[in-house]
């Protein structure tokens, strides 16, 4: 008996490797791939603004990002004691006006850095609805938690989101001509919404995208939702809210991105590098014997050797761990 539909995936236009830059911006499941991304040593920036759902938020702060706009304090307004901004995720936000932002520009800094070189860019969409200020009709990216008085919300349409994708790619290859693209939708459903208007909002970004990948080169999109939604419909795949995807899921869907769009040679690259990691990531019962000193220093020393070999990797995280254990 069969119990599941598995996707058949074709592979990427393009593979990813050591060698690439990667910088990943979006949903969530941006956050889930990206830190993955990080622990195998790649050279990766994942959500410098925080979690950020909708396509145009998505475009114009790295609009801002990319023409070195600076926030000033005077956009900023104040909530439940912390100055916020509009565009960003409430995680950049503090009990100082100047700390909130100088915190935003430092990310915009990085993220321009990261742009002007990165050779992969990953985006997640989460979601076709936006919240816009009535006082200017300005889309936010977050409404952190003022009033709905101050906000309208409306889906945008398939034709809107194209236009703040295709605005993101030119503005991102004129900047930076090497730059892939990697588009994916979040299969994490906003039941806020309903569960009719969430997929609504799904369809118009899975729609778009497809748009969008017509008429680019360089330009794929990974089936994440799909993935989810049919290969692994059962709820024993998501956390408790059943709304998120739980560790498994993600796990799959990581296994599934491999298959895509990393090469067999750079998969048993990162299966090496797991293998130290994972044996790093044990938990001994005494950390301060003379034998699990003797297995840091072996795992240091494979590890040196891993990016001897890799191009690209750099497992200095890992490595400043294994100076923190020792120092114990």
């Amino acid at each position: 008996m069969k119990w599941r539909t598995p996707i058949t995936i074709r592979p990427g236009s393009f593979f990813f490797s050591y060698n690439d830059s990667s910088f990943l911006i979006g949903s969530c499941f941006s956050q889930n791939i990206g830190t993955r991304f990080q622990r195998l040593g790649f050279k990766t920036q994942v959500n410098p603004f925080g979690t950020i759902y909708n396509p145009v938020s998505i475009f114009e702060i790295l609009k801002r990002s990319v023409h070195n706009d600076e926030i000033s304090k005077e956009e900023l307004f104040k909530n439940q004691s912390l100055y916020r901004h509009y565009d960003v995720h409430s995680s950049l936000a503090f009990p100082d006006c100047h700390r909130t932002a100088y915190r935003i520009n430092e990310a915009m800094t990085q993220t321009r850095s990261t742009l002007s070189y990165a050779s992969l860019m990953i985006v997640t969409l989460g979601t076709a609805w936006v919240h816009c200020l009535k006082s200017s009709g300005h889309i936010v990216a977050n409404c952190h938690k003022m009033p709905a008085s101050h906000f309208d919300r409306k889906l945008l349409s398939v034709d809107e989101t194209v236009e703040s994708l295709r605005l993101l790619i030119d503005m991102m290859r004129a900047l930076n001509h090497k730059v892939k693209f990697i588009l994916t939708v979040s299969p994490v459903r906003h039941l806020k919404d309903g569960h009719i208007a969430n997929q609504r909002s799904k369809a118009t970004l899975l729609l778009a995208i497809h748009e969008i990948c017509k008429h680019y080169d360089r330009c794929d999109y990974f089936p994440a939702y799909e993935i989810v939604m049919d290969d692994l419909r059962d709820y024993r795949f998501f956390d408790s809210d059943l709304v998120h995807p739980n560790s498994m899921a993600v796990d799959y869907i990581w296994e599934r991105f491999l298959e895509c769009h990393a090469g067999e040679k750079v998969r048993d690259q990162i299966a090496s590098v797991d293998k130290v990691l994972k044996t790093l990531e044990h938990r001994p019962f005494h950390q301060e014997t003379g034998e699990y000193k003797a297995l840091l220093t072996k795992l240091d020393q494979k590890m040196g050797e891993l990016e001897g070999k890799i191009a690209g990797l750099d497992l200095s995280h890992a490595r400043q761990v294994i100076a923190e254990k020792r120092s114990k």
